[in-house]
C-alpha cells in the first residue's frame, strides 16, 4: 500500500506536466475557421455576416434535432420512413437514406419534401480529431486496423480538424437504433462527379455549449475527458432540392490527379481553394499529416 502511495506521489508531477503540455499543444495547433474554404455554402445565404450565418445554421440544426427527439419521446417507434415523415411535418422537410442512383454509389441521401436554398439539411456525424490528436489517432488506427480505418468517411473541417464518420455508417446506425437518423447522415452524401452540379455543401461553424445542442452527433476523440468539440460541420442546401432528389456535394480533392482514388472525378464547380477532405487511404492521410 505504501509503495503504491509513493508511486502515485512521484507520478503526480509528471501527470500534471503532461496535462499542461497537452493544453498548450492544443492551443498552438488549433486554428480559426477559414471561410474561404467553404464559400459555396456561405453564398447560399442572403446575409454574409459570420454571426448571422452561425446563429441561423445552428438554430436550423437544433430544430432538426428537436424534431427527432420529439418523435422518440412520443414513443411512436416504427420504421425509418415514419421518422422521416415526422421530421418533415415538423420542420417542413427531411432526408432519408436509400441506395444511391449512382453506379456503385452505395448508400445515398435523398430529400423528403422540398428543401429551400440555404437550409441545414443534416449534420456530418462522427468523431472530431484535432490537429494535435491526429498524431495519436493515426498511430492507433495504424496499429489497430481491426478497429476500422474510417478512411471512407473522413472530412477535413475548415479549421483543419478532421471528422471521422466511420462510426455513423448506415449499417452501424440501423444496427444500433434501427434507423438512419435524418440529422446524422451528412457523411453518407455522395460525391458529385464529372458533369454533375452539387446541390449541398459542407459548412463548418462554431458550436455553442448550450444544452440545445447536446444531441449533436459529434464527439471528441477522448470522449468526456475533452468535452464536446468546439466546431461542427453542417450540410447546407445550395439550391432548392425537390422531393425525392438525391443530394451530392463536391469532395474537391486537391493535389495531383495521379493521387486521386480510382472512382474520383472532379466536378469542377467548387470555389474552394483547398481540399475539403483528405485522401481515402489511411496511408495517404498519415502522409498528408506529416507533410503539413
Amino acid at each position: 500500500m505504501r509503495a503504491a502511495t509513493d508511486l502515485a506521489r512521484r507520478s503526480l508531477p509528471w501527470a500534471a506536466g503532461a496535462c499542461a503540455f497537452d493544453r498548450v499543444a492544443r492551443y498552438v495547433c488549433d486554428q480559426r475557421i477559414d471561410t474561404d474554404l467553404q464559400k459555396d455554402a456561405w453564398d447560399s445565404f442572403p446575409r454574409k455576416e459570420s454571426w448571422w450565418v452561425e446563429s441561423t445554421t445552428l438554430s436550423q440544426a437544433a430544430r432538426l434535432l428537436a424534431a427527432e427527439s420529439n418523435w422518440e419521446l412520443s414513443n411512436a417507434g416504427g420504421r425509418e420512413e415514419e421518422l422521416c415523415a415526422a421530421v418533415c411535418r415538423e420542420v417542413g422537410f427531411s432526408v432519408r437514406c436509400a441506395p444511391s442512383r449512382l453506379a456503385d454509389g452505395g448508400d445515398g441521401i435523398f430529400a423528403v419534401g422540398t428543401i429551400p436554398k440555404g437550409r441545414v439539411v443534416t449534420l456530418y456525424a462522427g468523431t472530431c480529431v484535432s490537429q494535435w490528436d491526429s498524431i495519436f489517432y493515426g498511430i492507433v488506427k495504424t496499429l489497430l486496423p481491426w478497429a476500422g480505418t474510417g478512411s471512407d468517411y473522413m472530412l477535413r473541417q475548415a479549421d483543419q480538424s478532421v471528422l471521422d464518420g466511420s462510426m455513423y455508417t448506415a449499417l452501424a446506425q440501423r444496427s444500433e437504433r434501427g434507423y438512419v437518423s435524418p440529422s446524422s447522415c451528412g457523411q453518407l452524401i455522395n460525391h458529385a462527379g464529372a458533369g454533375m452540379v452539387p446541390n449541398v455543401a459542407p459548412l463548418t461553424t462554431y458550436m455553442s455549449p448550450n444544452n440545445a445542442f447536446a444531441r449533436f452527433p459529434v464527439h471528441s476523440l477522448w470522449g468526456w475527458l475533452s468535452g464536446k468539440p468546439a466546431v461542427v460541420t453542417l450540410m447546407v442546401s445550395l439550391v432548392e432540392i425537390h422531393d425525392g432528389e438525391e443530394m451530392f456535394w463536391d469532395y474537391d480533392y486537391g493535389g495531383s490527379p495521379e493521387d486521386y482514388p480510382a472512382w474520383y472525378t472532379p466536378c469542377g464547380t467548387s470555389s474552394s481553394m483547398d481540399a475539403k477532405r483528405p485522401p481515402l487511404r489511411m496511408k495517404d492521410y498519415l502522409e498528408l499529416e506529416e507533410g503539413r
